[in-house]
């Protein structure tokens, strides 16, 4: 378990100040890098919409796992120099949207939070004086190496610090960057402080959702979890009001924590409020119960596994820490713990120590995988297919 003063206690909400009661608990075992146990508490505001976590891990903490333990986008070498064909996807459609929304004449710089490998900045850099911040040194180095893109190596908190009062960017960028964000009021406040006219912002939205994955929009990295009800509250009180979103449904991308995502644009000066018409909390319900209705499904198949079946598990991320806390599988005879991630190798898990697959432990240590990974349960099914005579493999989805 972590310490106490791991986790934030927040009672009211950051946006409206109201005091917000909590709505769900979701229970996660062995969060790698976090806590072996944890119930993530999710309040609702019926003031603003604003759905968050009441009981977020501290901003040290989480810190601590982005730049050291959380897989950056691009961090590894093999990555830097083929970048992930999504990726580039998400950045021309994010860049388009901007060049729909604004006049090019009317800004010239851009500052980028989360800026990974560079990529994205890349495609501004001849319209605008550009600059990342990004934690992941590896991410730094090569960013100025393949694209001339010069990154601020730290975290926000930091690079503000040292940057309020000196200058400020005509836009800021921020991809899937806000829903991790532990006040997100203070956080845009202090983007405001480092910014002339616009905000440009993707999240996850709640305003639609896909429930294949039982509970995995709830992610125990994402604090916010945000409608365009609760985003137009939360920039409207920092001063700004929207000029454009869109929502992209993003289908065949298996991250239900990401996607379908929101796009908007937000511009400084007056405040004007859009009437949004939503029922944040009706969607939260629905969301709940179907992703009840398809959890029993996985626990029926985990129950069903025999229990003298010399089980390996492959997959350690959110969802293994998921099912661990929701099913059976802890009473199983888990003999392995697989994971692709090397920087895993060796952690504790289950009673294992994480390892690569081996198929010379086929027959001889196991006798079944089960695919735990949710995002990547198809490359490691094509990874098993050849083994399919000699080892049961068993898929929840």
């Amino acid at each position: 378990m972590p310490h106490m003063d791991s986790n934030e206690d927040i009672q009211d909400c950051c946006i409206c100040g109201r005091k917000v009661p909590t709505v769900l608990s979701i229970k996660y075992a062995e969060l790698m890098g976090m806590a072996d146990k944890y119930t993530m508490e999710i309040g609702y505001c019926e003031t603003c919409g604003n759905i968050f976590v009441k009981n977020p891990f501290n901003e040290e903490k989480l810190n601590n796992r982005y730049t050291n333990f959380s897989k950056f986008e691009f961090d590894d070498e093999s990555y830097i120099f083929d970048e992930d064909q999504d990726y580039r996807n998400r950045s021309n459609r994010q860049r388009d949207f901007i060049s729909r929304s604004i006049d090019y004449s009317d800004v010239d710089s851009m500052l980028e939070v989360g800026a990974a490998s560079g990529y994205n900045l890349s495609l501004y850099k001849d319209k605008l004086q550009v600059l990342g911040v990004e934690p992941s040194s590896n991410n730094c180095k090569n960013a100025m190496k393949k694209y001339g893109v010069e990154e601020y190596c730290g975290v926000f908190k930091q690079f503000y610090t040292e940057m309020k009062g000196k200058k400020k960017w005509d836009i800021i960028f921020l991809s899937h960057t806000l829903e991790h964000i532990v006040n997100p009021r203070k956080f845009i406040s202090e983007c405001s402080e480092l910014n002339s006219k616009y905000i440009f912002i993707e999240v996850p939205t709640f305003d639609y959702k896909f429930s294949n994955e039982p509970y995995g929009m709830f992610c125990e990295e994402h604090v916010n979890l945000f409608t365009l009800k609760s985003l137009q509250s939360l920039m409207n009180s920092c001063g700004y009001s929207l000029v454009n979103a869109e929502i992209c449904m993003c289908i065949g991308q298996r991250m239900p924590a990401a996607f379908p995502s929101m796009v908007s644009l937000w511009k400084k000066g007056e405040v004007i409020t859009q009437k949004v018409i939503n029922d944040p909390k009706g969607v939260m319900d629905l969301y709940v119960k179907d992703s009840e209705k398809n959890l029993e499904s996985v626990r029926k198949i985990i129950r069903e596994i025999p229990d003298n079946e010399r089980l390996a598990l492959w997959g350690t991320g959110h969802h293994f820490s998921f099912l661990l806390a929701n099913t059976d599988l802890l009473t199983k005879n888990i003999v392995r713990v697989y994971d692709s991630d090397k920087r895993k190798e060796g952690i504790p898990a289950c009673g294992c120590k994480i390892k690569p697959f081996d198929p010379e432990e086929i027959d001889t240590v196991i006798d079944s995988v089960v695919i735990l990974s949710y995002v990547a349960l198809e490359p490691i099914k094509k990874a098993l297919e050849k083994y399919s005579g000699r080892l049961k493999i068993y898929t929840l989805y």
